[in-house]
């Protein structure tokens, strides 16, 4: 006997990202599409999840490109970005060596 059930995921609105340059060492950056102005809110968490970065700044309608210029003085290791604008999240990971 079998049974099936529909999961609905909680949030649709996640998206990803594409951490460029990776591996980076200095700054890294993502590219953020807005359908209309709005603030960008931006976070790079460590492999222990804590915040080690973060900034925000006015995103305007089309592509907008969000940097982390300072990434230079972070250890080696995978970092994941978290970018929420509106009611989307977009996650990304890169490589700092």
């Amino acid at each position: 006997r079998e049974r099936c059930k529909v999961i609905q995921l909680a949030n649709i609105n996640n998206c990803f990202l594409q951490p460029y340059p990776n591996p980076a060492s200095t700054q890294v950056s993502v590219s953020v599409n807005l359908q209309q102005p709005m603030v960008i809110y931006s976070r790079i968490y460590n492999s222990m999840n804590m915040i080690v970065s973060q900034q925000q700044q006015n995103g305007a309608t089309g592509f907008n490109t969000v940097t982390f210029g300072g990434i230079g003085n972070l250890p080696a290791g995978i970092y994941r970005i978290v970018v929420n604008y509106g009611q989307r999240e977009c996650r990304g990971t890169f490589v700092k060596y």
